[in-house]
C-alpha cells in the first residue's frame, strides 16, 4: 500500500518512502502521527494531506514538529475532519433530522458542514435510512453519522478515491463475527465487568431540601430506569451534580451520566496476523473457554501502525447500550 502527500486540494506532492505512521480512530482519537525521513520534509507543509489509494489511512497535517531532527507531522485523521463540525439544527428548529436514501442525506450533509471539496458520498449506495433519524442535539458529524448507522444495522466507510480527490463516504451492512476464541485470536484480551456503577443520584438546581434531586438505575442488563432492581451489596451508587439544571435537564443529564458506566465489557485485539478486516461499528462475539465468557461487543476503535512495510491494526471493542454478555455453562 503506497502512502503519499497532496497539496489541500488533492494534487500529489510526493510517495513517502519508509514512513512510520500512526493513527487511530473512533472512541477519542481521531488523529495521525507520521515521521519522515529528514530528505522528505522539506516538500512537506501544513495543510497537505496524507493519503493512500482506496483504504480509509489519510488525513490533514495540522502541526509540524522538529524533534532533535527527528520531522513528525500530525493532524486530523478522515475522521477527525468529520468530528471537526458540528451537525446544528436548522433555525428555529430543536433538531436536524432526517430520512430517505444514505447518499442523499451525506450529500446534503457535506454541503451543510462546507466540506464538499473533500468528501463526497458514493452515489451507488444502496441504503436507506429506516424512518426519520434525528440528530443528537450540537453532535459532531463524525459521532452523528456513526450513531445514524448504527441504528439501521449499518457501517460507515471511508474511502479515499484519487481520481476524485476527495474521501468517499458511504455504507455497508454491519458486519458481524461470531465465536471468536480468544485461544485462536493472536493477542486479544476480553474482560466482563459484572458490578458496575447501577444508581445515580442527581443534583440540580436548589439548596439543601429545596435542592432539586432525581434517582436512575441500572439492571443486571445495563437497562437503565427509575426502578432500582439491585440492592444491599449489590448498589453501586454515584453522585452526579449540575447546579443550574432544572428537573427536565437534570433527569436527562443524570440518566446519561449512569450510561456511561454500563460498559458490559470490553475486547482488545491484536488481528494483524489474521484476515479478520473490521471498521468502527462492526459486531464480535469473542470466547474464553478458560475464563467461562462470553462477551459480544461492538468496535469502538481502530488504531493502525506502519513501520516501513509492517502493519499492525488493534482493535477495541466496547458496548454501552446492550447487555450481549453471558457465561458459558
Amino acid at each position: 500500500m503506497d502512502y503519499m502527500i497532496t497539496d489541500n486540494q488533492g494534487n500529489r506532492i510526493k510517495v513517502l518512502l519508509n514512513p512510520s505512521l500512526d493513527i487511530a480512530y473512533g472512541s477519542g482519537e481521531n488523529d495521525f502521527e507520521l515521521t519522515v525521513d529528514t530528505h522528505e520534509a522539506a516538500i512537506i507543509s501544513g495543510s497537505c494531506l496524507l493519503v493512500s489509494e482506496n483504504s480509509d489511512i489519510g488525513g490533514i497535517i495540522d502541526t509540524v514538529t522538529d524533534d532533535n531532527n527527528q520531522i513528525i507531522y500530525s493532524g486530523r485523521s478522515w475522521h477527525g475532519i468529520l468530528a471537526g463540525k458540528i451537525i446544528q439544527p436548522p433555525t428555529g428548529q430543536d433538531y436536524y433530522t432526517v430520512n430517505g436514501a444514505f447518499r442523499t442525506i451525506i450529500e446534503q450533509l457535506i454541503t451543510r458542514l462546507g466540506l464538499t471539496s473533500l468528501f463526497t458520498t458514493d452515489m451507488t449506495c444502496p441504503h436507506t435510512i429506516n424512518g426519520t433519524y434525528q440528530f443528537a442535539r450540537y453532535t459532531d458529524a463524525y459521532t452523528g453519522l456513526l450513531d445514524m448507522c448504527q441504528a439501521n444495522n449499518l457501517t460507515l466507510l471511508l474511502t479515499y478515491k484519487s481520481d476524485m480527490k476527495k474521501v468517499l463516504i458511504s455504507t455497508r451492512p454491519q458486519k458481524s463475527i461470531n465465536n471468536l476464541a480468544v485461544a485462536n485470536a493472536f493477542g486479544m484480551k476480553i474482560t466482563r465487568n459484572y458490578n458496575r456503577v447501577n444508581h445515580a443520584i442527581g443534583l440540580g438546581k436548589g439548596e439543601l431540601k429545596n435542592r432539586t434531586v432525581v434517582h436512575w438505575y441500572a439492571d443486571t442488563n445495563g437497562k437503565i430506569s427509575t426502578t432500582q432492581t439491585l440492592t444491599g451489596n449489590l448498589e453501586n451508587t454515584i453522585v452526579y451534580e449540575n447546579t443550574n439544571a432544572e428537573p427536565d435537564e437534570l433527569n436527562d443529564t443524570t440518566r446519561k451520566k449512569l450510561e456511561e458506566y454500563q460498559a458490559l465489557g470490553t475486547i482488545n485485539a491484536d488481528m494483524s496476523d489474521t484476515s479478520i478486516h473490521l471498521d468502527i461499528g462492526d459486531k464480535v462475539t469473542a470466547i474464553s473457554q478458560q475464563a467461562h465468557l462470553t462477551v459480544t461487543n461492538y468496535v469502538t476503535k481502530k488504531v493502525i501502525t506502519i513501520e516501513g512495510d509492517t502493519t499492525n491494526i488493534e482493535y477495541t471493542l466496547n458496548q454501552t447500550l446492550h447487555d450481549t454478555t453471558q457465561q458459558i455453562n
